[in-house]
């Protein structure tokens, strides 16, 4: 299989996000969206791949995504809740053991960065924490 940015985000990013999904979390988990509630969300982060290619058509890459978490966060103490929630489910995250789609091979989920505070209004904030999965893909014979 050739190198295709759109099909592989696809194919793993619905492996991951479907593995989030089966964890316990103590907030509903959704894809791309952050609405007036307390939630998670799933969100595939664009950009340039890194991609290394081989003679025999196998590929290197990664997929990049990121977790926000949207929390009503209006002192020190809510904050500093956020925060540990995020963390504590961005430890389990770094334990991603979810079978890739056949062909795909993971090579290692890195935490890109701690969970930082993107966005902050008076009655909530937004914290997001990001995450590099690098797989291997075999080229498809036939």
């Amino acid at each position: 299989m050739a190198f295709d940015q759109q099909f592989d985000a696809l194919a793993i990013g619905d492996v991951v996000y479907t593995w989030l999904e089966g964890q316990t979390l103590d907030l509903p988990l959704l894809f791309e969206e952050l609405p007036d509630y307390d939630c998670y969300s799933f969100q595939t982060l664009t950009g340039p791949p890194e991609v290394t290619h081989y003679k025999c058509g196998d590929y290197i890459a990664s997929y990049r995504f990121a977790l926000y978490l949207r929390s009503g966060s209006v002192d020190t103490d809510s904050r500093m809740s956020a925060y540990r929630r995020l963390v504590k489910l961005a430890h389990s995250i770094k334990g991603f053991d979810a079978s890739l789609p056949e062909g795909y091979k993971l090579r290692e989920m890195m935490l890109e960065n701690l969970p930082a505070r993107v966005e902050a209004d008076t009655d909530y904030d937004i914290w997001q924490v990001t995450f590099n999965l690098t797989y291997k893909c075999k080229k498809m014979k036939g």
